[in-house]
């Protein structure tokens, strides 16, 4: 999988190698986290990085991710968990 930083226009490989995602989105690669955060960690960086329009979760046990959305929705944030092939208007 390639690790993009972006800002304009790019072609990402995502884990299938026979699959692409093209984006005019800003993607960025967040260092510096272990990919197995606390919640509080979580919570925290997430207040750090300014408002999002929305934040999505994709990535946790059910359970989990219904837990820190409700707390993210709690201070006010947009939250979303998509569900399989689900597509969002950003």
């Amino acid at each position: 999988m390639k690790k993009v930083f972006a800002d304009t226009s790019y072609w990402i490989a995502l884990a299938n190698p026979h699959d692409s995602l093209h984006t005019i989105a800003k993607v960025y690669t967040i260092n510096g986290l272990s990919s197995h955060a606390g919640q509080d960690e979580l919570l925290d960086w997430h207040k750090n990085i300014g408002k999002p329009e929305s934040t999505f979760l994709v990535h946790g046990a059910p359970e989990a991710m219904a837990n820190i959305a409700g707390k993210l929705k709690a201070r006010g944030n947009s939250i979303k968990i998509p569900t399989l092939h689900q597509a969002f208007n950003l």
